[in-house]
């Protein structure tokens, strides 16, 4: 996972999936960012986690080129946000052509379309089960980091043309 650690994120749910068979699997996992706010309890979690600086690792203050070294070595990002703005590490990752899973909320499948895993918000079986999947059926795997070379991001040129678009055609004043 990518991008600051808080609530909305709900990084808690990679956490548990670790714990409910992940580990089983063989995984690792990547927590890269800053501790945010009301977090307290998670942090106290992960460092007492025994796979902690193991298997679990939080990274904080990461370049731009370790993220994207992340991005490419990552068998997946995980993506369990309730609530995004936008969704940056969603494209980024697809972008890099790493596999997302990710929480089905509606702006994540506003910008990254079909080109996720989507798994049902807060469940972990489900989620576990997505990762099983992909790593049993390395065909389907393999599948589905080609389509993701297929992938086209929203610009801030496409964006603007959109934007503006609606306002001109609308009775809208700003």
């Amino acid at each position: 996972m990518v991008g600051t650690i808080e609530p909305r994120k709900n990084h808690k749910l990679v956490l548990n999936a670790y714990n409910a068979g992940l580990k089983e699997l063989g995984f690792n996992i990547v927590f890269a960012g800053y501790m945010g706010w009301n977090m307290d309890d998670f942090a106290e979690e992960l460092k007492v986690h025994p796979d902690y600086n193991k298997r679990i690792f939080h990274l904080t203050g990461q370049n731009d080129q370790s993220i994207a070294y992340l991005y490419q070595h990552a068998r997946f990002l995980a993506f369990c946000s309730y609530t995004e703005g936008f969704g940056l590490p969603l494209i980024e990752g697809i972008m890099r052509g790493t596999p997302v899973i990710a929480s089905d909320i509606p702006v994540s499948r506003e910008v990254a379309e079909d080109y996720c895993v989507w798994f049902p918000q807060d469940d972990v079986g489900a989620f576990c089960d997505r990762v099983r999947y992909y790593q049993e059926n390395e065909t389907e795997y393999a599948r589905m980091k080609e389509r993701l070379s297929g992938f086209s991001c929203c610009t801030w040129e496409k964006s603007w043309a959109m934007m503006h678009e609606v306002v001109m055609e609308s009775s809208i004043l700003f």
